[in-house]
């Protein structure tokens, strides 16, 4: 309510300048201000944050790995960027191994073609001996392996590494030959997988070979079905 002052003046300090709650009701809410999704760091996650399967792949992405992959028109290559035998395998050769179990393109390339050149550099064998207790269960992970094209790749690092290392690798036997002696057992049901069956006892007999008749017991113990070629009584 106006009043007058002692000078004529109208007085509006007693008049209330407040809009009642039913004034503010109907007001319409203003929109939410929300940045877009697409700045959200935490949507957005760059290739690098990607999650991989092996220490292989993460390492591979981080650009650690010295070679790459040429696309040929039939067949892929792979390209060193130093001599493997100038490579440092106390790092990259228990990556490799591990790298077994990958099974996307082009990791699993990189790892079937990478490895066969590691472990027939000249000086592979004295590398790679006193590193076979890191090499052993990656080795024996990708050995038991469903996977079929990473059980194959398993078996035929295995036969490398037991041509390159020989009797050496006689106290990893009793961990690497049992899924050799499993993957025997469920070829040997099924008629279809006759070919990775002998595929098995080509590597045991390998590791006979190259170990030694201390090897025998073990291959026996652990794949009964067994039977050497170079023991009589076998």
């Amino acid at each position: 309510m106006l009043s007058k002052t002692s000078t004529g003046r109208l007085d509006g300090s007693s008049c209330s300048l407040s809009k009642s709650p039913a004034a503010k009701a109907d007001r319409p809410a203003e929109p939410s201000r929300r940045p877009s999704s697409k700045l959200n760091t935490a949507v957005v996650q760059p290739l690098g944050n990607k999650k991989h399967l092996t220490a292989f792949g993460a390492m591979y992405a981080r650009g650690e790995i010295p070679c790459r992959l040429n696309h040929g028109s039939v067949k892929h290559k792979i390209t060193w960027t130093q001599p493997p035998d100038s490579l440092p395998y106390t790092i990259l050769l228990p990556a490799f191994f591990a790298g077994l179990l990958e099974t996307q393109h082009p990791y699993t390339h990189l790892v079937r073609t990478g490895l066969p050149d590691l472990l027939s550099a000249p000086s592979a064998a004295e590398k790679t001996l006193p590193l076979l207790p890191s090499l052993t269960a990656p080795l024996r992970a990708a050995l038991g392996s469903r996977d079929t094209g990473v059980a194959d790749a398993a078996l035929n690092t295995l036969q490398r590494l037991v041509i390159l290392v020989g009797p050496d690798l006689l106290p990893c036997l009793h961990t690497l030959v049992p899924p050799v002696a499993a993957r025997v057992v469920r070829a040997s049901s099924s008629s279809a997988c006759g070919g990775a069956r002998e595929a098995c006892f080509d590597v045991l007999r390998t590791i006979e070979a190259e170990v030694g008749t201390s090897a025998l017991k073990i291959l026996k113990t652990c794949c009964p079905t067994y039977s050497s070629p170079f023991n009589g009584n076998g």
